[in-house]
């Protein structure tokens, strides 16, 4: 999950030619789930010609009620070489996209915290604010297992820098 957040991205990060494209990397998010734009699965060689799904990837991580943790990866519709306004299929039988268990007997309570530059806890849910969405810098995850059969739990601790975020909110120099 780190590896992947890191990835996180502004579609317009992918190809600088990018109208309508939204202004965030990230789409939603709250302590149990989160949703953006990533730089996962390119090649990195967009075609001179004809049609592709290269473009940024929308993840999903999100915990269920009965405590499994999903990830969910889906890539661009197939659209023209030059064409960098991306749109998505809502997943379904005509609409494939990756899904994968990452964790079960995931316990209760809040998983993911968003911080801005700052260090400021951003409030959830995201989704409410595009000024919240934007603001996001880093992560921290709280991943709290126990198996049925295990009296103890087991946690996993990481915060997340976005370093794609980072790199855009560089002041320009005047001259």
């Amino acid at each position: 999950m780190t590896r992947v957040l890191r990835t996180a991205i502004l579609p317009s990060q992918i190809q600088a030619v990018c109208a309508g494209c939204d202004v965030a990397a990230f789409i939603a998010g709250d302590d149990r789930s989160v949703k953006f734009y990533a730089n996962a699965d390119n090649d990195g060689i967009l075609p001179t010609s004809g049609t592709t799904d290269y473009g940024p990837r929308r993840v999903t991580y999100s915990v269920s009620n009965d405590g499994v943790l999903t990830e969910t990866i889906q890539r661009p519709n197939v659209h023209a070489y030059n064409d960098f306004d991306y749109q998505y299929c809502v997943p379904g039988p005509s609409c494939p996209v990756r899904t994968r268990v990452l964790a079960r007997d995931v316990l209760p309570g809040p998983i993911f915290t968003y911080y801005d530059r700052r260090g400021t806890v951003i409030a959830t849910p995201l989704e409410s604010s595009a000024s919240r969405l934007k603001a996001v810098d880093s992560i921290d995850l709280v991943l709290r297992i126990q198996p049925l059969e295990r009296a103890e739990s087991s946690t996993v601790t990481a915060r997340v820098t976005l370093p794609n975020a980072d790199s855009l909110i560089q002041p320009t120099p005047t001259p």
